[in-house]
């Protein structure tokens, strides 16, 4: 329960008919398991304990009236090769982590919302709500995030050959270039690429009490809702250090690969794909509805 009373997902909010609470299937269409996530009440935005932007307030109760099936995973470059060859595409261009998309359990990123979207519906769902991705996404967890950082996220500091202090690497460059943040950016992201931090394959963390991975740090996540919800491009490296990567994802918002503010829980924009898949079964992460 969290501070305002709201129940977190459990099986006393199974739906008659209906799959058990952290009932795990494969699709058979993209070959990725998905999570069955039951009805309940959460409270979404801000967590009480956490540092917060604005779009993330007020915190307020919502309630997810149906259940749903989400990926356990991001989408992985292998299951979305399936999607790209049964429908005659061509697959983006390979980003520097991954040359010519030879890891096939890697996050798919470089994706448009379209692509989300489209991916989705193939596999038989579609995005997930910005409620649905965060209710999913916090597992019944009020709080920034659902374990030591390092155990449940790939972020800026433990994503390369070296341990990095990020958030001493980013004030520093913020004081240095407080006037030119351009140019910090640039900095932050040249020391990040010298370290070798990039991306790594889906399911290396602890997941949440739901069973989902990587819902902390990682590539960005795509949902229906949310003006800001419509971009899939992740950056090559995590760019942004712990303190803000702490923020753990809402709508596709704190998935973006390495943003500053990817490793705690909170309701936000930005985003790789994630399906919602109906009853059968960004990161894509796809959910649906129950049949």
């Amino acid at each position: 329960m969290s501070h305002l009373g709201v129940a977190s997902p459990g099986k006393k909010h199974k739906q008659e008919g209906s799959p058990d609470a952290d009932e795990v299937k494969r699709n058979s269409k993209d070959g990725l398991k998905y999570v069955w996530i039951p009805p309940g009440r959460f409270a979404m935005g801000c967590s009480p304990d956490a540092l917060c932007d604005g779009d993330e307030k007020p915190l307020h109760a919502v309630t997810i009236s149906k259940g749903f099936w989400i990926g356990q995973t991001e989408v992985t470059v292998g299951a979305y090769e399936r999607f790209v060859e049964a429908n005659g595409r061509s697959m983006p261009p390979a980003p520097p982590f991954d040359n010519a998309w030879r890891d096939k359990a890697m996050p798919m990123v470089e994706l448009a919302w379209a692509d989300a979207r489209d991916y989705c519906q193939w596999a038989g769902g579609r995005l997930p709500t910005e409620a649905e991705w965060e209710y999913a996404a916090r597992g019944g967890n009020p709080g920034p995030r659902y374990g030591l950082l390092d155990d449940v996220a790939w972020y800026a500091n433990d994503s390369g050959q070296r341990r990095l202090d990020s958030e001493h690497l980013w004030d520093a460059d913020m004081q240095k270039y407080q006037s030119e943040l351009n140019q910090d950016q640039k900095k932050y992201y040249k020391l990040l690429i010298e370290n070798g931090d990039r991306p790594h394959e889906v399911a290396g963390k602890r997941p949440n009490t739901l069973g989902l991975f990587d819902t902390l740090g990682k590539s960005g996540s795509g949902a229906t809702t949310g003006s800001t919800c419509t971009t899939t491009k992740t950056a090559p490296v995590p760019i942004l250090p712990g303190r803000e990567a702490a923020k753990c994802a809402s709508c596709a918002a704190d998935r973006i690969w390495g943003a500053q503010d990817t490793s705690r829980l909170r309701s936000v924009t930005e985003s790789t794909p994630s399906c919602v898949m109906s009853l059968s079964g960004h990161d894509a992460r796809c959910p649906r509805f129950p049949e």
